[in-house]
């Protein structure tokens, strides 16, 4: 079995290559993949895009259609939202958990 980690770090790949991420996957047998990165809530639920640039350097991406699409069992899928709507930092930022198997 292997078990991979993301804490923040997907968020730095671009879609090109978070694409890839996940195809290479498939090429594994009991691979268990848990993600939890810092998305923009307003992308989660203004877009049906896979991914937006955030600007610096990260993005928001919807981690369980990259999933999906390539073919992982997905176990969990959440937004966590832990701020407040008045946190004036804060607001749109929330966290996108996923669980996926291969």
């Amino acid at each position: 079995n292997i078990i991979l980690f993301s804490r923040g770090s997907l968020q730095y790949v671009n879609p090109f290559f978070l694409e890839e991420f996940f195809l290479k996957k498939k090429n594994y047998k009991n691979i268990n993949l848990f993600i939890n990165d810092p998305v923009s809530l307003s992308f989660i639920n203004n877009s049906s895009l896979f991914s937006v640039y955030k600007g610096n350097t990260s993005f928001s991406h919807r981690y369980d259609e990259y999933a999906q699409k390539l073919g992982l069992n997905i176990i969990e899928s959440k937004v966590i939202q832990p701020y407040s709507a008045d946190d004036k930092q804060h607001y749109d930022t929330g966290h996108f958990y996923l669980h996926a198997q291969s």
